[in-house]
């Protein structure tokens, strides 16, 4: 193959120069060292194979990809190139150089720190053991990518791995420093928007994690049919007096109609309880406020006639026939019943029936979100803490 120019704009890039799908790893291995562009060794043949598990892009090519992963790195290197154009995918790297032993610790210098990029300074390039950050002759690498992303104009770039989503975070210079766990599998808002997975080097070590990847690509093709960026619509009616509860429960809780059901707590005590009855239809009934700086609760009624009536309404939804959904339901339910909750009809509980299909994966709502809906990482859409009382009084 003819040697390229890794520091050049799209000099160790593979696939079209205007794809519909932006795959962006971190650093180049030693096969990719040897042939200067993206995934070539193990783990490049990994992701092709995710992909076609994920059905992104099957087609007669793709048979003729597979077939030649193990038949040489030329060879399947073209073949490679003939599907990533039918296909409108295009691979890069953050780093088009091999760090030292594979690991990007190897970019960092002591004297990172502060290093600023685009008028922002960059976060840390690694977080573990102790914070790491990048080496200022390394600098040229984001401009490089940030020229390749901005010509490219991808539909969805997919960051795959830790280091990448650093490299689009730091080309975007925008989003939060949240870790890979708390962001994997969610659409990011940037110039290019952006879902963030594993790595096919962490699948290689971290085979549990296999299926998790094949549904964040699958995904991913999804989302990369338009540039658009949008939330899933969603209707809920928060800050409730007690005509809007009852109103509510008269309005939306009909026979057959499935209640889903979730409590906050804080402090030894339930806070709210919501209920929905479809993704568009939900109801957050609040009880206590908390203040942060001093430290205090509030009831969020102005009388405690109000709040007796507000707690009434709560006790007949849970009693109401309706067939109830919860996460995690066994915690919900006791906090429930130590307060004299009665709840009735209790049918499924997502936490559990996602553990019985997959056993192996985690069982959180935020994993269970980004699995199964196009919901972002809300529960990162707030500082943690936050003062209710404030809150409700703006």
């Amino acid at each position: 193959m003819t040697p390229r120019d890794p520091l050049a704009p799209f000099g160790a890039w593979s696939g079209p120069r205007n794809p519909r799908l932006l795959l962006v790893g971190e650093a180049w291995g030693s096969t990719e060292e040897l042939y200067r562009v993206p995934f070539v060794g193990h783990s490049g043949k990994e992701l092709i194979r995710m992909l076609g598990d994920a059905g992104v892009g099957a087609g007669r090519a793709f048979v003729r990809l597979k077939g030649a992963l193990f038949a040489g790195d030329e060879y399947f290197l073209a073949l490679r190139e003939e599907w990533l154009h039918e296909t409108s995918i295009a691979l890069t790297n953050v780093f088009n150089t091999r760090p030292q032993d594979n690991k990007l610790e190897a970019l960092c210098a002591p004297a990172g720190k502060g290093l600023a990029f685009d008028g922002r300074a960059l976060a840390p390039l690694v977080r573990s053991p102790k914070h790491a950050y990048l080496a200022e002759v390394h600098l040229g690498q984001l401009a490089r990518l940030k020229i390749e992303a901005t010509q490219a104009r991808a539909n969805l770039a997919v960051a795959l791995g830790a280091g990448a989503l650093w490299g689009l975070r730091a080309i975007f210079t925008q989003g939060s420093n949240d870790s890979l766990t708390d962001l994997r599998g969610t659409v990011q808002p940037a110039p290019t928007k952006y879902l963030p997975t594993f790595h096919p080097s962490h699948i290689l070590r971290q085979w549990a994690n296999r299926p998790v990847v094949v549904a964040d690509l699958i995904k991913a093709w999804r989302e990369s049919a338009s540039p658009g960026f949008s939330r899933p619509s969603r209707g809920v009616l928060i800050n409730p007096d007690l005509s809007d509860i009852r109103e509510w429960h008269e309005t939306h809780v009909r026979a057959g109609a499935t209640l889903s059901v979730d409590i906050e707590t804080r402090g030894g005590q339930i806070t709210s309880i919501g209920f929905a009855t479809s993704p568009t239809c939900a109801i957050v009934i609040p009880f206590v406020l908390v203040s942060k700086d001093p430290p205090r609760f509030a009831s969020y009624w102005r009388t405690a006639e109000d709040e007796l009536c507000a707690r009434r309404l709560a006790r007949g939804l849970l009693r109401s026939p309706a067939p109830k959904v919860f996460q995690n339901g066994l915690y919900d339910i006791q906090w429930l019943l130590r307060d004299g909750y009665a709840v009735k009809e209790v049918a499924e509980d997502t936490m559990l029936l996602h553990h019985a299909i997959h056993p192996e994966m985690r069982k959180g709502l935020g994993f269970l979100g980004s699995i199964y809906s196009d919901e972002p990482s809300w529960k990162l859409m707030r500082e943690r803490g936050k003062d209710d009382i404030a809150k409700a009084e703006e």
